[in-house]
């Protein structure tokens, strides 16, 4: 949360909105101390990164609904790949009625007892996932390392799979439970 603001850092758009009389008294004003209207006005200024958005620099939008009703911008071809490949991780093949073929067998692979066959479904698997993305968008997408844990509890048994990845040379690690 901002403490202080100062106006001298704002756009003339949104100085344009404010009272006169609040924009000449003096250039910094504690935040909560504005009235309400005036910090919300602010604060979807502030906290709204994309506010000089090019959409030709748009590749998707993430589908979380932030508190202003806006969906979030994907504006990097890697947060993009990331995206897609956070959300075809975690789609079970045959779950879309409309295409059954989309999807992986990630989650049924998973629930094989023999470890070596587990091992060598899972990075066959993940392995056409991470070419079929790195080819369609043109990024390079290397496999770092892929671990499952088992988690026991009393009734059942859960596998996380973990896989660690490399993109555009920035590691990031992606969870499948």
């Amino acid at each position: 949360m901002i403490s202080e603001i100062d106006l001298r850092t704002l756009p003339k758009d949104v100085l344009s909105k404010l009272p006169l009389s609040l924009r000449i008294s003096k250039h910094i004003h504690v935040f909560n101390e504005l009235p309400i209207e005036i910090q919300y006005l602010l604060n979807s200024y502030i906290e709204n990164k994309y506010h000089d958005l090019n959409y030709v620099d748009v590749y998707d939008f993430k589908p979380d609904i932030s508190v202003y009703n806006d969906a979030e911008p994907l504006i990097t071809n890697r947060k993009t790949v990331i995206e897609y490949l956070m959300n075809y991780l975690n789609t079970v093949i045959g779950s879309y009625p409309f295409d059954v073929n989309i999807g992986n067998s990630l989650k049924l692979h998973l629930q094989t007892k023999d470890t070596s066959l587990r091992q060598t479904l899972l990075s066959n698997e993940l392995y056409n996932i991470i070419q079929s993305m790195s080819n369609n968008y043109n990024i390079k997408i290397d496999i770092v390392s892929s671990s499952v844990k088992l988690i026991k509890y009393d009734d059942r048994t859960e596998a996380v799979l973990d896989v660690t990845l490399k993109i555009d040379d920035k590691k990031i690690l992606i969870t499948v439970q």
